[in-house]
C-alpha cells in the first residue's frame, strides 16, 4: 500500500499518510522520490500520519535510511522546521520515537503524538486545509509532486 503525500504551499505544511502494509523498499521510495524531485524542501511543517498504517514491516535499518535521507535534504538549512508524527499504535509510536533518535542531528523539531489534534495544535495548523476542506486523514488523496 501506499505512502501518499499533499503539499499545501500556502501552508508550508506537506502531509505524508501511510496506508496498510507498506514494505521498507516503498517507504523508502516514497520519501526518496518526493523529496529529490520536488520543491517541497522550503516546507517548513510536516505531518506524518501513521493511524491507518501496519508497522510491523518497518526495519530500523529503514529507519536509519531515512534519517540519512532527510540530513542531506534539510541538514545544511538554518531554517527550524517542525514534524509532527501521528501515531496512536503502540508499534507504531515507538518506531516513530526510534526514528527520532536516529534524526537527532536534522535541523527539526520533532515530536511524536497519538493524537491527530493535538499534532495539528502543535504545528500550528488549523483543520482546514487545501483550499477550504476539512481536513480528514481518512479521505483518498493523490500524490501532489
Amino acid at each position: 500500500m501506499p505512502v501518499i503525500c499533499d503539499y499545501t504551499p500556502d501552508k508550508e505544511l506537506v502531509v505524508f499518510r501511510h496506508i496498510g502494509d507498506v514494505p521498507d523498499d516503498e517507504f523508502l521510495a516514497a520519501y526518496r522520490e518526493f523529496f529529490q524531485s520536488s520543491d517541497v524542501i522550503a516546507a517548513i511543517r510536516l505531518l506524518v500520519d501513521l493511524s491507518e498504517t501496519v508497522s510491523s514491516p518497518r526495519s530500523s535499518q529503514a529507519l536509519r535510511s531515512l534519517a540519512e535521507l532527510m540530513r542531506k535534504v534539510y541538514g545544511g538549512g538554518e531554517t527550524r522546521r517542525r514534524v509532527a508524527v501521528v501515531a496512536p499504535a503502540d508499534l507504531s509510536f515507538g518506531l516513530a520515537r526510534m526514528y527520532q533518535v536516529f534524526s537527532d542531528n536534522v535541523p527539526w523539531e520533532f515530536v511524536v503524538f497519538r493524537d491527530a489534534d493535538a499534532a495539528r495544535a502543535w504545528l500550528g495548523i488549523s483543520d482546514v486545509l487545501n483550499g477550504g476542506e476539512e481536513y480528514d486523514a481518512h479521505r483518498d488523496r493523490t500524490p501532489h509532486h
